[in-house]
């Protein structure tokens, strides 16, 4: 009636291969696992890296923008203060003092600006 069929039987050597396969297959799966590991653990590290080095450009560049504004408004101050003064008659029939007088004052801001320039390429090398 076939309610009872015959047990197939199963060759031993394509068993083998088989359970060989699988023993293979798991090693691959354990070694990608480790390497995913490994890859997840570089690009947390490297994305903690970069965040502390952009906040660090985002505050120096804030920094160097603040410093411009400051020196731009003395020397908007300055320059004001040497016009007024050259309307004083202490100026008044000496253009060349007062030419002077704003020459030194540009020479001054200048040696200022290098100076900050200075000490930005500074701390730049240090890193």
């Amino acid at each position: 009636m076939g309610l009872f069929k015959k047990k197939q039987t199963i060759d031993p050597v394509e068993f083998l291969v088989l359970r060989n396969e699988l023993v293979e297959l798991k090693e691959r799966l354990d070694a990608a696992e480790q390497s995913k590991a490994s890859l997840e653990d570089r690009l947390s590290s490297l994305a903690a890296t970069t965040m502390v080095l952009s906040s660090n450009a985002k505050s120096d560049t804030a920094e160097i923008v603040e410093k411009i504004e400051s020196l731009e408004h003395r020397i908007e101050n300055i320059l004001s203060n040497l016009k007024i003064a050259a309307k004083r008659p202490s100026y008044a029939g000496r253009p060349e003092a007062a030419a002077t007088a704003i020459w030194r004052l540009r020479r001054r801001v200048g040696k200022g600006l290098m100076a900050v320039g200075r000490r930005r390429r500074a701390e730049r090398c240090r890193c």
